[in-house]
């Protein structure tokens, strides 16, 4: 957001960094069987967890986690419908 200064002008605020994520991608195309993009997600530098997305969809794996629970593109879809829209 930006405030309005007396003169006209805006200025940012600065807004301070928790949470990050770092990608590796095995294939230059996620339009092949098998390519995936593995993300790294962390918060105030620990890690919270791993998502695979592939062409089937979501794969999240906890920090302390050993299983990953998978969600499809179709899934996906209804739950942000649901809780982004209220439908």
């Amino acid at each position: 957001m930006s405030k309005q200064t007396s003169k006209g002008k805006s200025r940012k605020r600065k807004v301070a960094r928790v949470h990050s994520a770092s990608a590796y991608l095995s294939v230059n195309s996620l339009t092949k069987a098998g390519s995936s993009l593995w993300l790294n997600v962390s918060a105030d530098g620990e890690l919270l967890g791993k998502l695979e997305i592939g062409r089937g969809g979501f794969c999240w794996t906890g920090r302390y986690r050993k299983i990953s629970r998978h969600l499809s593109w179709s899934r996906f879809a209804e739950l942000m419908d649901k809780n982004g829209y209220g439908k």
